[in-house]
């Protein structure tokens, strides 16, 4: 099996060597275009996955361990006042995404139940983040 330099070092020589270059400066030049290509090809793969955004994940659930379905959730963003509503599932499950990083004051409500409030939480760019509220 050969080597990344190897298999590199022939996919750039190869095509060239048909080339009749009146100087060896231009197949030299060719070879470092071609190289400068591809490492450009190879880093947009690694930068795509890339997010600014983040989740929010969360379980309601009774101080019995029991799920709350349909509990009223409003998280507000702290630096801009944006507000998104959500009522969790049967489960007790709700997903906020494509989040803003910043900071949200989280408030749940079902009936039966007191009012829960979370301040100021942080949520990190490209990084869900998972709650249990009780």
């Amino acid at each position: 099996m050969k080597s990344l330099a190897t298999f590199l070092r022939t996919l750039l020589y190869f095509p060239f060597t048909t080339v009749r270059a009146q100087e060896n400066g231009d197949l030299a030049m060719l070879r470092k275009a071609s190289a400068l290509l591809i490492a450009i090809l190879f880093s947009a793969l690694w930068t795509s996955g890339q997010s600014t955004f983040g989740d929010i994940v969360g379980v309601v659930k009774a101080p019995s361990q029991g799920a709350v379905p349909e509990a009223q959730i409003l998280l507000t963003r702290v630096e801009d006042k944006s507000q998104y509503p959500a009522t969790t599932n049967p489960d007790g499950a709700s997903h906020f995404v494509n989040l803003k990083p910043g900071h949200y004051d989280l408030a749940i409500s079902a009936s039966g139940f007191a009012e829960f409030i979370i301040s100021s939480a942080q949520l990190d760019p490209a990084k869900p983040c998972a709650l249990t509220w009780r």
